[in-house]
This record gives structure tokens, C-alpha cells and sequence, in this order.
């Protein structure tokens, strides 16, 4: 008798993707919240042994990490056909406080987890170029606005966080400046 190697899915199961499986992931999470997701009540949603899930992802985190980035993929802001650092980032802000309140669940895990979505830094790293910041200050920077979004976000849709956020630009430029002078 062949052994199955761990993970695989078994030829008599649905066939399986990476997508089919995040689909199923997501939807888990918008019906029944994070606490609800795990590997057997996923691959009990999807008809299979909760082990063929493991052939795709390593693990419950890679797999909410995956489902994270497909989720903030769908970020587009609206970007202002401007130069103003300030305006790109107030755009991206909007942008960004809409897909997590889309992504709720979701927002617990990257809160939790201190990650942060690479299509969110695409975007925040090419409005503060013009500042001309160090590689340090602009992950500081980053840092500040992606916890005042979060805040934002898990207190309620009723919070308008920009008055936070214009202190925040005010601050960046602070900063901008003390390093122009530094030079």
C-alpha cells in the first residue's frame, strides 16, 4: 500500500488550489469571525481532510497571512494627480480605512500579528519620497499612520481619525525638515 505523503490532498478529493482554498478562508472569517477559522473547520467547509490544507500552506498564520494580502491587494486609493505628499496620503488613508472595514476580520490578525500589507507600503513609500527621509524614519513614519488607521478602524466606523492624522503629516514634515538641515 502507498504511504500518502502528509499534506497531500488524496486523488478522490475535490481538486484543490491555493485560491479555492483562500476563497473558502475568507468567507470563513466574514461569516464567523477569526476565532471561528481553523484548519479542520476550513477544510470541513471545503469537503476534505484537514491535512491537504497543510499541502498549500504551512500553517494557520501563512494562511491568514496569505488571506491578509489578497484582501489588501484589492487596496486602490485614488491618488491625486499631485505631487503633494501630504494629499497621496490622506487618499491612502481613506483607502486603507475602507479595506479594513471591509476586512474586519482580518484587521484582528494583522493587528495582532504587527504586520502591515505590502501593497499598503507600495503606496506609502512612493507619497513620502519627496521627503526625503531615511530608510529608519520612513518605517517610523509608516509605523505612526498604520497604527492610527488600526485604532481607527477597531473603535468604530463613527471615528474620524483626521485630526490624528493631520498631527501626523505635521510631524512628518517636522521631521523632513530636521533631516534637510542635517545635510
Amino acid at each position: 500500500m502507498k504511504m500518502q505523503t502528509r499534506g497531500r490532498p488524496r486523488a478522490t478529493e475535490p481538486k484543490l488550489s491555493r485560491d479555492h482554498i483562500l476563497d473558502a478562508a475568507l468567507a470563513l472569517l466574514a461569516e464567523a469571525g477569526l476565532g471561528a477559522l481553523t484548519m479542520r473547520a476550513l477544510a470541513r467547509r471545503l469537503g476534505i481532510d484537514p491535512m491537504a490544507v497543510y499541502h498549500y500552506f504551512a500553517d494557520k498564520d501563512a494562511l491568514l497571512g496569505a488571506a491578509a494580502e489578497r484582501s489588501f491587494a484589492a487596496l486602490r486609493p485614488r491618488m491625486p494627480d499631485t505631487r503633494d505628499w501630504r494629499a497621496r496620503l490622506r487618499a491612502l488613508a481613506r483607502a486603507y480605512l475602507r479595506t479594513l472595514h471591509r476586512s474586519r476580520e482580518l484587521l484582528l490578525f494583522v493587528t495582532e500579528a504587527g504586520r502591515v500589507s505590502a501593497r499598503f507600503d507600495e503606496h506609502f513609500f512612493a507619497a513620502i519620497a519627496p521627503l526625503g527621509l531615511s530608510a529608519r524614519d520612513q518605517r517610523t513614519c509608516r509605523d505612526a499612520l498604520v497604527d492610527l488607521l488600526h485604532g481607527a478602524s477597531l473603535s468604530g466606523a463613527g471615528h474620524d481619525p483626521t485630526p490624528q492624522l493631520e498631527v501626523l503629516l505635521l510631524g512628518m514634515r517636522a521631521l523632513a525638515s530636521r533631516t534637510t538641515k542635517a545635510r
